[in-house]
């Protein structure tokens, strides 16, 4: 069995990301189509942020509970 000793002998090399200024619904599909439950947020190649499947749920839920303003 393969030891596992650094991040770098087990972390994925392919990021998977969206821009800040990408629609939330492009996001929510490509968390569904990937299969994985969060996504960077990267601005000109710079990390600003993560989103996950939680946070957009939970904001879909505050507009439902704003009366879907």
């Amino acid at each position: 069995m393969r030891e596992f000793k650094t991040v770098e002998d087990i972390m994925a090399c392919q990021v998977k990301a969206v821009a800040p200024g990408d629609d939330i619904y492009l996001a929510l599909r490509r968390l569904s189509e990937l299969e994985i439950g969060r996504l960077f947020v990267l601005d000109d190649g710079k990390l600003v942020g993560i989103i996950t499947r939680t946070d957009i749920m939970k904001g879909f839920r505050l507009r439902l509970l704003e009366g879907g303003r």
